[in-house]
C-alpha cells in the first residue's frame, strides 16, 4: 500500500509539474498553447505504446527482468530532458505564420 500511495503521489506531482513548466517557460499565452498541445499530444502518443511494448517484451522474454532493464535504460534521457527542462530560460515568441 505504500508503494502505490508513493508512486500515486509521484505521478500527479510529475504531471503538475509538467504542465507548469510549458507556462514558466513561454513569453506569450499562444507560445503556451503551442508548446503544450505539442508536449501533450506526443507526450500521450509516446506513453501509449509503454505498456504495448513492456508486455510484448515481457512474452518474448517470459520475465519481467528485461522490462525493468529497457525502463531503467530509458530514465537516463528522460533524467537529460528533465535536466534541460529545468533551466531558467524563457523561449522567444514564436514567430507569426
Amino acid at each position: 500500500m505504500v508503494w502505490v500511495s508513493l508512486f500515486g503521489v509521484a505521478q500527479g506531482g510529475g504531471f503538475a509539474l509538467g504542465l507548469t513548466l510549458v507556462v514558466l517557460r513561454s513569453a506569450t499565452p499562444l507560445t503556451a498553447a503551442r508548446m503544450g498541445g505539442v508536449a501533450q499530444c506526443l507526450g500521450y502518443l509516446v506513453a501509449s505504446t509503454g505498456p504495448v511494448a513492456l508486455g510484448a517484451l515481457h512474452d518474448l522474454t517470459g520475465g519481467w527482468s528485461w522490462s525493468v532493464g529497457l525502463l531503467l535504460v530509458l530514465l537516463v534521457p528522460m533524467a537529460w530532458a528533465g535536466w534541460g527542462a529545468a533551466r531558467a530560460v524563457v523561449l522567444p515568441e514564436a514567430a507569426r505564420a
